[in-house]
């Protein structure tokens, strides 16, 4: 079995998935309710492979056993305070200024993209950068630091779907498996389960990968059934991010560098969105590459 190449499998450990009552995309009164806690896990995947393909942050993060999705909240928050409200503020403004380019140079950089030996080499198509364009947009006008301070993600979770530009996996997992992803009660035999552990069986098909299973146990936590190694590593996984964020600091130097950097970033941002080819547009992105460079910022 090819478990390292299986996305899905990994992915839906990442992300959490949960039991919910059936498929969001049929009246509830139309489901039965799973008659035995290995059909409430498969319901549980089914329903978080849906979120996945759909890049639905929210919905996936409404999977989370609660305590997990308080977890995240106070990460969220802690690191959120430790910014600057005009730092804030200045990089929103240029995530949006930097949608309106992405969105309006698609075209020019799918060309890029398309060819070998470029920075964006393998980037993704038209399509993928206007969504991307859309979601750096969404960032800039929906992020508000007054709210992630307090705690209130709604903002990040409403964000829409991005594109492959942004090396999200949830594209690649569409892309790579899509609809060929699917999961089912693994049969009997094999290791004997612990109590209450139920074992789905992940089968997948890619042109390019082959074929792929893997088994992969799922618990059931606060109500929701997750992976039982994300359910094991959780705690570790939690601290050390809290340890992370509650050890970052950005000193004078850098926030000065930074402050400085954002006038610099906004006319580069400009010239791009002025570009009239492809060459033209990969020369403008070389260049401020190189400027971000010797300011330190990479």
């Amino acid at each position: 079995m090819k478990k390292s190449i299986f996305l899905a499998a990994v992915l839906a450990g990442a992300l959490g998935l949960a039991a919910g009552c059936g498929k969001a995309s049929r009246p509830a009164a139309e489901e039965a309710a799973p008659a035995t806690p290995g059909e409430a896990a498969l319901v549980a995947v089914e329903e978080g492979l849906d979120a996945i393909r759909g890049g639905d942050l929210g919905r996936l993060h409404d999977l989370l056993p609660v305590s997990y999705q308080a977890d995240l909240s106070r990460l969220v928050q802690t690191a959120v305070g430790k910014i600057d409200p005009d730092l804030f503020a200045a990089a929103t403004g240029l995530l949006a200024d930097a949608g309106e380019v992405v969105t309006a140079q698609a075209g020019h950089l799918a060309e890029l993209a398309a060819e070998e030996g470029t920075p964006l080499s393998g980037a993704g198509t038209e399509e993928d950068f206007r969504a991307m364009g859309e979601w750096l947009a969404a960032c800039g006008a929906g992020l508000s630091r007054d709210k992630l301070a307090a705690g209130d993600m709604s903002g990040l979770l409403s964000l829409p779907r991005a594109g492959a530009p942004l090396g999200l996996k949830l594209d690649s997992l569409e892309r790579d498996w899509g609809a060929d992803v699917s999961c089912e009660l693994a049969p009997d035999g094999g290791e004997p389960r612990m109590e209450g552990v139920e074992r789905l069986l992940f089968r997948a098909k890619s042109a390019t990968a082959g074929e792929a299973e893997t088994v992969v146990d799922f618990v059931q936590v606060e109500g929701k059934w997750i992976p039982l190694e994300m359910a094991r590593e959780w705690p570790e996984w939690r601290d050390g991010a809290q340890a992370l964020v509650d050890g970052f600091e950005l000193d004078l130097g850098m926030k000065k560098t930074l402050a400085e950097a954002v006038p610099f970033v906004r006319n580069c941002l400009g010239a791009m969105k002025n570009a009239q080819t492809a060459k033209e547009l990969e020369a403008q992105i070389a260049g401020m590459v190189a400027a971000f460079a010797f300011m330190g910022l990479f």
